[in-house]
């Protein structure tokens, strides 16, 4: 008995192409040492041969022949080198080797002149003679003339020598080419071969008359084959090379991938990239035992040199076991041996920030205690709070190793202190009681000098290490960012103003506290899909993302979800979504490991799990349909095979891992294409044509290959196909395209978003489609993606998909509760599955878009965002860029969360049980404050009007006791109590502290004037906030709260006036928008318009109220200070038209510049004009 080597699945005889690898084999090593693919059989020994091929073969044919061969002619043809070069498709014709064995060829493989019998294989279907390519770049086929001038993707023959020219008008030399699906060669010079045979590689091409490769050969598999063979003879130890075998796993065939990219150069020649790849794309941890690069087409190398040198480079390296893969691109020929083994985690070091204060300014003119010194660290309390504000994953890697500069960037823009100052949280007193707090800022006179002095700063830094910082301090009026005050304010009861500054500084929207109303649903049973898209999840949880729960504390993400009624996951998948140097693309990097990790938590809490196949190594979707690098140059029956091995493996990983998918979705809103097939590109956009094209059934010959495969790995899994935007036509015809071509699937899948075209995404559209694929078709309709707005505001500052406001529902949680109810109720009657909402929890790293580039560093380094700058060369330059400007960073989606910018859920969420029981959120109310006087002084023996006279105990009407600031802490759910936090805010914002309450003046009998002063209740600061405490212990929401004023009788001059000093506001400093040029530009040291000085006026104007000629206290500067603290809007807004035709609206925001107020009116007195130093910023309202 002679051992047949198994080299493939396909259980078909040896073809012609196949030759050469076997004898190439044999004439340099024992092929019995190559055990893991080895089998019984007992042919002959003197020939090798090829049968007859069965005329409804699945697999490529070439001709109905049958031919013998001896070894002798192939041994020299595969071991002796020619002078001519290499590249892309066809096979050897000539015999095999000594110990004759027949040799089974891949699928993927077309025959020379032999023929093949019928496969049992279930990766391809049959390829005619010449295999056209899958994709390639839309190469179409030009006639060998002359072509227009520059000559670019096209042949040109002049003086009777053909020429072909690349994309950039380039002659090609030394490669391959593929065009109209035949494959052509250039030589040395760049001629193209004609009516001759070549040898090339150690492999026999021949090239017809025009120059097309006879009989459909594939020399690039072909010698890839060749090479992975001869490398796991040479081996021995059990490697593993047949790229289409499944009892490993699949795992050769990841093995194999992963060379291609090596070859394309879509991947460095870096063992630890590699590994890494290797580990989150395919769950193969493990390491590199040897790669090596060779341009073989100019040496003309064959295969069994070329695995001579990659075994050479194992040195004493154990291959047992070991996985073989080589690519081939260009004529670059890639080896790689991979072995899969447990590897140690490399020891993790954390880096400490250590910020120092650089200089202190604002000190030289007030004393304070143990104020901070030049030269001086900061306090422990203050660098911990900087260090909490930067993921703990930029801080720690591996122990020893240089941190990175774009790790390093993302922790300088996290620092704060550039655009904006960071508040410190420790107060500081001066010799008067005054409290005063330092702003930090980064050291550097301008952006780019601040983060090129932190880099230097932090030159060779290794993780382990100390990160330094310089910041220069200043000292400021008032306490610092240390307030646990909860505003529990809804978003409807705030400003205009109050929610455009909580969205730019990532203070609190009050998105959580709007309240929804939810019905329940008649028919909406337990088992119908409530389910979310979380695909980014692993990315988010990386950078230090937060969730919680609905008591406020925080909570794993899956058990909110759980809470809420949802009982599905969607879980994209992309194949590689790296860069060659291994850094994500972003959109969460969602690959593999992510995945799997993703399903694992699903798992734990009871729900089940959607596969989102891409077919793609970043977006999928109607506007491209991009196709994986490893895939990109395979010619259609590779491509095939590919689809089908990659989708076995990944779902035997996930089975594996224990978390199988329950539904599989083949293909991403693929209503223009899919695996690279693009109707925007091969169509002008028109589906119709697209679908009803040999394009439109070369894509379902591929879904339905992909089908196959879901059903082989795993017969349980529902699969699902997924168009967009709900349309019966469009629909049934792309039905009608996948009916005929034998696509096996289940469930009809849609995407459904109002704002993208409501004649389309509306209920009644949907449940006619659910009709018409149930009445024609047998299936059921799952809603893949929905969602609605939370609010129309940024709040990582990268712009949205949908920043303005669609007519459909209301925009908020009410409005994302409606738009989700309408959609179940639209299912329910049709019999649908049920519906996804797309990407609920990708908020912001950092709220607020005055953060938008730490949520941009942070995306590059851990791939948060929508895109990564690492996408730039795969994702397309129109994506990437947007009028010449950078658009990848943050998320663009965060204003569909059903959570809010710091990860809180809003009661949107609960409508997924709120449909099933019914739902009200509790009511928000606002607190009511009732003052009254606790002692009288000053009053005794005086006898005052009745209607002017007070007693203790009594109820006092006052006015502007509390600022509108403070205010908003009696916002609050009915019923709960009031924390301690916002009853100190509350009290900070009391008046009667430093400075009495005035009451209005009256006359007693005999004709004296009189005012009422009050002050809070106590001797001290500390006092007076300990008894407002006490009254209002145990306080709730709805609750009155109680304010005690002692109240003191102040006798008037018999001659006062009351007198309102006026603002004159100066502009000390402009800040435009680069790229935005608006009419009537403010300028330094320009006067306001006239209707913003009157308005700054009005905020300011009882503030600035006193007796006439008294001198104005320096408590009323400071609550000056605190009226503007937060900007004050523009009357103008300007609209902007750009060159692409967008337009966007913008506004001057005008703010305080930091000069001490007090001094810039020292002296001045009521009824005086007081001065006010301004800066105006210009700011992005919306685009319009």
């Amino acid at each position: 008995m002679k051992k047949r080597i198994k080299h493939f699945k396909s259980n078909k005889s040896l073809t012609a192409a196949g030759l050469a690898l076997l004898a190439t084999g044999l004439a340099v090593g024992n092929a019995n040492a190559v055990k893991a693919d080895a089998a019984t059989d007992s042919k002959p020994a003197a020939t090798v041969e090829t049968t007859k091929s069965a005329a409804n073969s699945d697999t490529p044919a070439a001709a109905q022949t049958t031919t013998q061969t001896t070894a002798a002619t192939q041994t020299t043809a595969a071991t002796q080198p020619t002078t001519q070069p290499t590249t892309a498709a066809q096979t050897a014709k000539t015999p095999a080797a000594s110990t004759t064995t027949a040799v089974k060829a891949t699928p993927a493989k077309a025959a020379s002149t032999a023929t093949v019998a019928k496969s049992k294989s279930t990766a391809t279907k049959a390829v005619k003679a010449a295999k056209a390519p899958a994709i390639q770049t839309a190469q179409k086929a030009v006639a060998a003339a002359p072509a227009a001038q520059p000559t670019k993707n096209a042949f040109k023959t002049s003086s009777g020598l053909t020429f072909y020219y690349d994309g950039n008008g380039n002659v090609v030399k030394n490669q391959f080419i593929t065009v109209d699906g035949k494959q052509y060669y250039a030589d040395s010079t760049g001629k193209i071969a004609k009516s001759t045979t070549k040898t090339l590689n150690g492999i026999k091409v021949s090239f017809d008359k025009k120059g097309a490769v006879n009989n459909g050969v594939d020399h690039a598999q072909l010698l890839r084959d060749q090479t992975e063979f001869l490398t796991a003879v040479k081996l021995k130890k059990g490697a593993k090379y047949d790229w289409t075998e499944s009892k490993n796993g699949y795992q050769e065939s990841a093995v194999h991938e992963m060379a291609q990219l090596l070859a394309q150069g879509d991947v460095k020649e870096d063992n630890a990239v590699i590994a890494s790849l290797m580990e989150k794309n395919s769950s193969m941890q493990g390491k590199v035992l040897a790669t090596l690069t060779a341009n073989v087409a100019k040496s003309n190398e064959t295969a069994a040199q070329f695995a001579k040198d990659l075994v050479a480079k194992l040195g004493n390296a154990d291959a047992t076991g070991s996985f073989v893969g080589v690519g081939y691109y260009k004529g670059t020929l890639a080896g790689l041996i991979y072995k899969v083994e447990a590897v140690a985690p490399a020891k993790q070091a954390a880096s400490a920030l250590a910020p120092t204060v650089k200089k202190v300014d604002g000190q030289d003119k007030v004393k304070i205690q143990n104020g901070l010194k030049d030269g001086q660290a900061l306090s422990s309390e203050e660098t911990s709070k900087l260090q909490a504000n930067i993921s703990a994953a930029l801080l720690t890697g591996p122990a020893g190793t240089e941190i990175s500069q774009d790790v390093l960037t993302a922790i300088e823009a996290g620092l704060g202190g550039d655009d904006s100052a960071d508040v410190g949280t420790t107060d500081y007193l001066d010799e008067t009681g005054k409290t005063y707090h330092y702003v930090y800022w980064l050291d550097g006179a301008d952006s780019a000098a601040k983060l090129a002095n932190f880099l230097s700063l932090n030159q060779g830094v290794k993780y382990g290490e100390a990160i330094k910082a310089n910041f220069t301090a200043t000292l400021t009026e008032g306490t610092g960012n240390n307030s646990d005050a909860v505003n529990e304010t809804p978003t409807s009861k705030k400003t205009a103003d109050e929610i455009t500054a909580a969205y730019q500084n990532g203070t609190e929207t009050g998105l959580k506290y709007e309240s929804v109303k939810v019905e329940k649903i008649p028919g909406l049973t337990d088992e119908m899909a409530r389910g979310v898209d979380v695909s980014t999840y692993q990315a988010m949880l990386k950078a230090g993302v937060k969730y919680y729960d609905f008591n406020g504390k925080e909570a794993d993400l899956f058990d909110v979800l759980k809470e809420a009624g949802v009982n599905w996951v969607r879980l994209r998948l992309w194949n590689d979504p790296y860069n060659a140097d291994g850094n994500g693309y972003g959109g969460g990097n969602t690959d593999e490991e992510s995945l799997i990790k993703t399903a694992l938590q699903a798992k734990k809490y009871g729900m089940k799990v959607l596969l989102d196949f891409h077919y793609s190594d970043f977006w999928a979707d109607p506007a491209k349909q991009l196709l994986p690098k490893a895939w990109k140059n395979l010619s259609k029956a590779e491509l095939n095979e590919s689809v089908s091995l990659y989708t076995q493996r990944v779902l035997g990983d996930l089975a594996k891992a224990g978390v199988a998918p329950a539904m599989v979705q083949i293909g991403n809103e693929i209503t223009k294409g899919c695996f690279g097939y693009d109707a925007d590109q091969l169509t002008g956009g028109d589906w119709n044509k697209f679908w009803q094209s040999d394009y439109g059934t070369t894509v379902a010959g591929y879904l339905a290959t992909a089908a196959k495969a879901v059903r082989s790995a795993d017969k349980d899994a529902k699969i699902a196909v997924q168009f967009e935007s709900p349309d019966v036509d469009r629909y049934r015809m792309i039905m009608t395209v996948l009916k005929n071509n034998g696509v096996d699937y289940d469930y009809l899948g849609t995407s459904y978003y109002p704002f993208w075209g409501s004649s389309n995404n509306n209920p009644d559209n949907l449940l006619k489609v659910q009709e018409m694929a149930q009445k024609e078709f047998g299936k059921r309709v799952v809603v893949m993606e929905t969602s609605w707005l939370n609010n129309v505001n940024d709040s990582d500052g990268t712009g949205n998909n949908i920043g303005y406001a669609p007519s459909d529902y209301a925009i908020g949680p009410q409005g994302q509760v409606d738009e989700v109810t309408a959609l179940y109720k639209s299912l329910v009657q049709g019999g649908g599955v049920g519906a996804f909402y797309w990407e609920p929890a990708q908020i912001a790293v950092r709220a607020g878009w005055n953060s938008w580039n730490y949520n941009k560093q942070v995306a590059n380094v851990l791939g948060t965002g929508w895109a990564s700058k690492y996408a730039i060369g795969y994702a397309p330059d129109n994506e990437m860029y947007y009028n010449g400007k950078e658009t990848w960073g943050g998320s663009t989606w965060d204003n569909m969360g059903l959570f809010d910018d710091h990860g809180y859920p809003l009661q949107s969420l609960l409508v997924y049980k709120g449909m099933m029981e019914g739902y009200a959120s509790p009511e928000n109310v606002a607190s009511t404050v009732t003052t009254k006087v606790s002692a009288v002084y000053g009053a005794d023996g005086i006898q005052l009007p009745e209607a002017n006279a007070l007693k203790a105990g009594q109820t006092v009407t006052l006015s502007n006791y509390l600022t509108a600031a403070a205010g908003v802490y009696l916002n609050g759910t009915k019923g709960t109590a009031i924390s301690e936090g916002s009853l100190k805010a509350l009290f900070n914002g009391l008046s009667g502290t430093s400075d009495a309450i005035k009451g209005a003046q009256f006359t007693d009998a005999s004709g004296n004037k009189y005012h009422w002063e009050y002050w809070l209740e106590g001797k001290t600061a500390a006092d007076k906030l300990a008894n407002f405490l006490k009254a209002n212990s145990g306080a709730k929401y709805g609750e009155a709260l109680t304010v005690n004023y002692t109240a003191t009788l102040v006798k008037d001059k018999q001659n006062s006036v009351s007198a309102t000093s006026s603002a004159v506001p100066a502009l000390t400093k402009v800040w435009g928008l680069d790229g935005v040029t608006i009419d009537k530009p403010l300028t330094e040291g320009s006067a306001l318009p006239e209707a913003d000085a009157k308005a700054i006026n009005a905020l300011l104007a009882s503030t600035l109220t006193g007796e006439k000629g008294e001198a104005i206290p320096s408590s009323a500067w400071d609550k000056v200070k605190t009226a503007l603290a937060n900007g004050v809007n523009g009357n103008d807004v300007f609209t902007v038209a750009f060159a692409s035709g967008s337009k966007s609206t913008y506004r001057y925001v005008y703010y305080l510049d930091g000069t001490d107020l007090a001094d810039l009116n020292k002296d001045a007195k009521y009824g005086d004009s007081v001065k006010l130093n301004l800066t105006a910023s210009l700011k992005w309202l919306a685009n319009l």
